[in-house]
């Protein structure tokens, strides 16, 4: 009998929920993707004002494209975690009734050798327990997520660093600017 996985266990109680938990990780991409995308803006920006570009509406263009990135990355968090929570409720609920119609099968003196209290245990508290794994393990954009997934972020601001830096450094005849003092 082959070994069933963690995931396959998860959409086995998920049943016709299995589409949540997908679009949910569908839109905390979107919401990593939108995440990163401000920073790529704002080197862009800093780009156009170390090459001396004063027109202002452009800078006031790119500032809005940020702002509606910052309100895209807020709406597909409140997306994707109303969506893993929805899924991961009912994932809770079906096991609990399947816990439940198992214990209608065991024989009446194993149950009654059993305390209540243990039950409300394994019914209750274990099965609670499960919620934030379940519901936030999709969360590709919380904080523990830069521990969890780190190389997305690495990679904008290293591709950001490569296209921007070379400008930078050749254009300043060497000089690392910092603040106000100059560094060579």
């Amino acid at each position: 009998m082959k070994k069933k996985s963690l995931l396959s266990w998860i959409f086995l109680f998920a049943k016709n929920k299995k589409k949540y938990y997908i679009a949910s990780i569908f839109f905390a991409l979107l919401r990593v993707a939108c995440g990163i995308a401000p920073y790529i803006i704002i080197a862009n920006i800093v780009r156009e004002l170390l090459s001396g570009v004063r027109d202002w509406d452009v800078y006031l263009k790119e500032c809005l494209i940020i702002a509606a990135f910052w309100f895209g990355n807020v709406l597909f968090h409140s997306i994707s975690t109303t969506l893993s929570h929805v899924a991961t409720f009912n994932v809770l609920g079906n096991i609990r009734k399947d816990l439940c119609d198992k214990l209608s099968r065991v024989p009446l003196g194993s149950v009654l050798d059993m305390p209540s209290g243990a039950l409300k245990n394994i019914l209750v508290e274990r099965i609670d327990s499960m919620e934030t794994t379940l519901a936030h393990v999709v969360e590709l954009d919380s904080p523990r997520a830069h521990v969890r997934l780190p190389f997305p972020y690495r990679l904008a601001h290293g591709a950001c660093l490569a296209r921007h830096a070379p400008d930078w450094y050749g254009r300043h005849g060497g000089y690392v600017c910092r603040s106000a003092e100059v560094v060579r």
